[in-house]
């Protein structure tokens, strides 16, 4: 197959389906990664449909045993050149550390951070061996600080983009280039999956996952190695530079109460 394609895990909802209608505007066949397989059926027959390319859903749990390499073993089996990969897949816990349930809490740290640290690690290879390729890895403005409360959350973030970071100068002379996307507070249902919505972070005007996926959109191609959606968010991420630690755990620690 000729077709060069765009790879979005965690593509059913919020940030991950915005994502893959960007792309699906701009024409890029898509391989659509979810749980939800009725919903990405349903998503792959609208977009071929309505933007006329091809669409490939594929039905996986990343943290299953072996998922990331039966993902990538699928798409070389189907002779796809894949393009650029999306690492959007993720998830939150909210509340005291000690309280929230330990299970919970790891494979939040599971899928985080070991799936996305793997599919990037099977992808990377194929990947760079193109003329042009993009790896991309979805953090957050919460990578750049400390977050009581959602602790294990804000930590994986934290990875994923001093990671990214990482690759993006190991890759930078090669055709690949490496992107951590950072969305600030965005109206989807992550906020309610994680029961924080009503904390104060969450209240107020969000940009919407289809703001976020547009400037997400221009960032990748561009190539650029850190990508911050919003003026604001921009502005949040540098106060770590000029206030003490202990301080933004507080400040962190009081937007995310309940409201």
């Amino acid at each position: 197959m000729s077709d060069h394609y765009t790879l979005i895990t965690g593509a059913s909802s919020g940030i991950g389906l915005a994502l893959a209608k960007q792309y699906a505007i701009n024409k890029h066949p898509l391989i659509l990664v979810a749980r939800s397989g009725d919903k990405l059926q349903e998503i792959a027959i609208e977009f071929e449909k309505k933007y006329h390319i091809p669409v490939a859903p594929i039905t996986l749990d990343l943290t299953a045993p072996g998922a990331p390499k039966t993902l990538y073993n699928s798409t070389v089996a189907q002779g796809m050149t894949v393009q650029t990969v999306i690492n959007n897949a993720g998830f939150a816990t909210y509340g005291p550390f000690h309280q929230v349930e330990l299970n919970r809490q790891l494979n939040l740290l599971d899928l985080n951070m070991r799936v996305l640290t793997e599919i990037s690690h099977r992808f990377i290879p194929h990947l760079a061996g193109q003329a042009i390729s993009r790896l991309v890895n979805v953090a957050s403005t919460a990578g750049f600080m400390p977050g009581p409360t959602m602790a294990t959350y804000y930590a994986s973030k934290a990875y994923v983009l001093s990671l990214s970071e990482a690759l993006a100068e190991e890759y930078r002379t090669t055709p690949l280039a490496v992107c951590c996307l950072c969305p600030g507070t965005t109206d989807t249902d992550f906020a309610k999956k994680a029961n924080v919505g009503r904390a104060r972070l969450f209240q107020g005007k969000l940009m919407t996952a289809e703001q976020v996926a547009a400037y997400a959109y221009i960032g990748i191609q561009h190539g650029d190695p850190v990508i911050i959606p919003c003026f604001m968010n921009k502005v949040s991420t540098w106060l770590p530079r000029f206030l003490p630690r202990n301080v933004i755990s507080r400040l962190v620690a009081g937007a995310n109460e309940q409201a």
